[in-house]
C-alpha cells in the first residue's frame, strides 16, 4: 500500500518539464519556460522591428523633407543665380554703352575740324580785269588733319534773260574755269592754309558782273582724315556778283562739314546750284584752264 501511494503521489507530482516559468526564470530544463522565452524573444524582435521601421519612416520623412528643401533651395539659388547674370549683363552693356559714347565724345572734342576763315579778293592795279582772289582755311580742331587735299573749280554764270556776247541766252553748261587741286598734307591744330585763285576777266563778262547780270562761282571741296581715321569732306562754295563787287567782299553760298562718302560717289560733277537770282551757266567754248598752284605763280586765265 506504502508503494501505491508513493506511486500516485509521485504521478500528481509536477513533470520538471511542465514546471511554470515566471518571468526572469531561466530553467533550461523546462520545456513550458524554453517556449516562453522563445515566445518572449519574438515578442521583443517584433518590438524591436516595429519600432525601427518607425525609425526608418521618421528618418526617410525627414530625408524627403532635407531633399524637397534642397531641391528649392537649389532653384531659388538658379533663379538668384539666373537674376545676378541678367543685372551683370545689363550693367556690362550699359558699361559698354557708357565706353563708346565716351569714346565718341571724346572724338567730337579732340577731332580735328579744317574751318573756311574770311575770303577776300584783290584787284590789279595796273590792270583791272585782273583779279586774285584769297581763301583761306584753319584747322581749328585739337588734333592735326591728315591727308588733306582740296579741289577747286569756278564758273561764270548769267541770268537766264541775259544774252551773251554771241547772242546766245543762258542755259547751256560752260566748261568749268580754275580747275586743279592742292595737296597740303597734314595740317597741324590751330595751322592756316591759303588757297589763291588767280582770274582775268573778260570785259564783257566783268561787265555783266558790275551791271548784276552776271556771277562768278568759286568751288572748294577739302577732303581731310582726323586722328581716329574717318575721312571728312569740307565743301564750300562763294560768288562774286555785283553787289558784292561793289562792297569788295565774296559772300558764301554754303559750307558745311561731313563724313566724306566713297570716292565713286563724289560730287565732282556736280553744277553749281541755283539761287532766287535764277542763275544759269552762259554758253561758252573756251577750253578750260588748269590751274592748280596755291601759290602766286604763272599766267591767270582769262574769264
Amino acid at each position: 500500500m506504502d508503494n501505491v501511494a508513493t506511486a500516485l503521489q509521485g504521478a500528481n507530482k509536477p513533470n520538471r518539464h511542465d514546471e511554470p516559468c515566471e518571468p526572469g526564470d531561466n530553467k533550461r530544463s523546462s520545456d513550458l519556460c524554453a517556449q516562453w522565452k522563445a515566445a518572449d524573444a519574438a515578442r521583443d524582435t517584433a518590438n524591436y522591428t516595429l519600432q525601427l521601421g518607425w525609425l526608418g519612416l521618421l528618418i526617410g520623412a525627414l530625408t524627403l523633407g532635407a531633399a524637397i528643401a534642397a531641391a528649392k533651395f537649389a532653384s531659388d539659388a538658379a533663379t538668384y543665380t539666373q537674376a545676378g547674370a541678367n543685372e551683370a549683363k545689363r550693367a556690362a552693356n550699359a558699361a559698354e554703352q557708357q565706353l563708346a559714347l565716351g569714346n565718341k565724345i571724346s572724338e567730337i572734342e579732340l577731332r580735328a575740324y579744317i574751318r573756311s576763315l574770311e575770303e577776300t579778293f584783290q584787284r590789279d592795279p595796273a590792270d583791272p580785269l585782273k583779279f586774285t582772289f584769297r581763301l583761306p582755311f584753319k584747322n581749328v580742331g585739337h588734333t592735326p588733319a591728315q591727308d588733306v587735299i582740296t579741289y577747286f573749280a569756278s564758273w561764270f554764270v548769267t541770268y537766264r534773260n541775259v544774252k551773251d556776247a554771241t547772242g546766245h541766252r543762258g542755259g547751256k553748261p560752260s566748261n568749268p574755269m580754275n580747275v586743279g587741286s592742292a595737296r597740303w598734307g597734314t595740317v597741324a591744330n590751330e595751322q592756316d592754309i591759303t588757297l589763291f585763285q588767280y582770274v582775268t576777266f573778260s570785259k564783257t563778262r566783268l561787265g555783266l558782273i558790275v551791271a548784276n547780270k552776271g556771277v562768278f562761282y568759286m568751288d572748294t571741296t577739302t577732303y581731310f582724315v582726323d586722328e581716329f581715321g574717318t575721312r571728312w569732306v569740307h565743301h564750300q562754295m562763294f560768288y562774286l556778283n555785283g553787289r558784292a563787287l561793289a562792297n569788295d567782299c565774296i559772300n558764301t553760298r554754303y559750307c558745311k562739314t561731313e563724313r566724306a562718302r566713297e570716292p565713286e560717289e563724289s560730287d565732282e560733277d556736280e553744277e553749281p546750284p541755283e539761287d532766287e537770282d535764277e542763275h544759269v551757266i552762259e554758253d561758252d567754248d573756251e577750253e578750260p584752264a588748269d590751274h592748280s598752284a596755291p601759290a602766286p605763280e604763272g599766267t591767270p586765265p582769262t574769264v
